[in-house]
């Protein structure tokens, strides 16, 4: 009977070094776990990426519709100021005198007769240029004056229910509905007009405007 060979061994089993493949393997299952967690960074970074992304856009709207809003707000009240200030107008006529006696008929409810003294060199008969001004807005408006450039400031301004003319070409104030006079001796109504006349004055807020005799109304902050 012919006995069974032995098998024979595996070339080189003898030699693996199971040390190493342990280690081997416990470094494979680490760098696994660590691939893992790396990836879950990965995710829970990129979710907190698009929440910080809505949270980002959701301000940015909400900012936006702030300054929406301020802009409205602010649009509504130049159109307001604009509003007001358009009720301040100024119109021209003539006033006629004799030997200093000036007749203020035309804003005045019953002939009120003004003397003054520095009036009475006057010989004889003239016109005097006056604009009125009529503040139809719900504000007190301030330093009013009138410009043009070939023109001289006025010489005397009268005020609503007064009984003397004030010798001034500038008036401090004037307050809702009422109105006030500034005339021009020895210059007739259509002089005011060629001379591209214009008042400026003060809302109560400080801000400047100009109104023509064309009821044309700017602010002209900017340019005084």
């Amino acid at each position: 009977m012919t006995p069974t060979p032995s098998p024979s061994p595996v070339p080189g089993a003898d030699d693996v070094n199971w040390t190493d493949v342990v280690s081997a393997l416990s470094d494979a299952v680490v760098a696994i776990g660590t691939l893992g967690t790396l990836l879950l960074i990965v995710v829970t970074v990129r979710q907190q990426g698009r929440a910080l992304g809505l949270q980002i856009e959701q301000l940015q709207h909400e900012r936006d519709a702030r300054e929406a809003a301020q802009r409205q707000a602010e649009q509504e009240s130049r159109q307001r100021q604009l509003g007001e200030a358009r009720r301040v107008r100024i119109s021209t006529y003539e006033i006629e005198y004799r030997g200093g006696t000036i007749p203020l008929v035309h804003s005045l409810d019953t002939a009120t007769e003004l003397m003054q003294d520095i009036w009475h060199r006057q010989a004889g008969s003239g016109v005097a240029g006056a604009v009125e001004v009529k503040n139809g807005s719900d504000m007190v408006v301030r330093n009013l004056s009138f410009h043009a450039d070939s023109l001289q400031r006025p010489q005397y301004i009268y005020r609503e229910g007064a009984t003397v003319l004030m010798q001034a070409y500038e008036l401090d104030r004037l307050a809702p509905e009422a109105e006030a006079t500034f005339i021009w001796p020895d210059i007739n109504e259509q002089a005011l007009h060629d001379a591209g006349l214009k008042m400026h004055f003060s809302d109560e807020d400080g801000r400047r405007w100009a109104v023509d005799l064309h009821a044309h109304t700017i602010r002209i902050d900017h340019l005084e």
